[in-house]
């Protein structure tokens, strides 16, 4: 299920090794910008978000609230997060995506997909924003995949953008956002 971030979220998503040199970094962003996190039910039938009144000490099966599980016996698989570049909200202005993917996500993704897909357009209609950038470490094919299925096209690569690492940028602008079914 798809819910709002709570905080540490995304320090509980396992990511896959081609992320794993910007987890904390991007981990420690999610904590400050409008995001959502992709959870897996929990093995006592509850949906990971809802709340169970146990303050979060332990899930609701017995596992620790610790890495990966939210405290309400389901895991975090994925975060996403959307936020203006230079942190105004001005016409015109440019917005960045965010998503820190897990290894275990697999199928579940598409639930994400499909919820980003509708969302990042009007988010970004309702923000005045004209383009949104999402960046893909060059190399990570299931990077730039997630990219196309959430309608970005791709856009150039940013050389020594993150610890000396070459990204791919990748776009939706204004002209994109409903020329796709979503």
């Amino acid at each position: 299920m798809i819910r709002k971030y709570r905080a540490g979220d995304a320090f509980k998503v396992r990511v896959q090794p081609e992320q794993q040199a910007e987890a904390v970094t991007w981990a420690a962003e999610f904590e400050r910008i409008p995001a959502f996190a992709l959870v897996e039910k929990g093995n006592d039938g509850s949906a990971a978000g809802e709340e169970s009144g146990n303050g979060g000490a332990a899930a609701g099966d017995g596992k620790p609230a610790g890495r990966q599980w939210d405290g309400n016996g389901g895991r975090v698989l994925a975060v996403f997060g959307f936020r203006i570049e230079g942190g105004g909200i001005t016409t015109g202005r440019e917005a960045e995506c965010f998503a820190l993917v897990g290894i275990d996500a697999g199928r579940k993704l598409i639930e994400a997909v499909r919820y980003f897909r509708r969302y990042i357009p009007r988010q970004a209609v309702r923000l005045g924003v004209r383009r949104v950038t999402m960046t893909v470490r060059r190399g990570f094919a299931a990077g730039a995949r997630l990219a196309g299925m959430l309608g970005f096209s791709p856009a150039g690569i940013l050389e020594n953008f993150f610890n000396g690492e070459d990204y791919q940028i990748f776009e939706r602008a204004e002209k994109q956002w409903w020329h796709k079914r979503h």
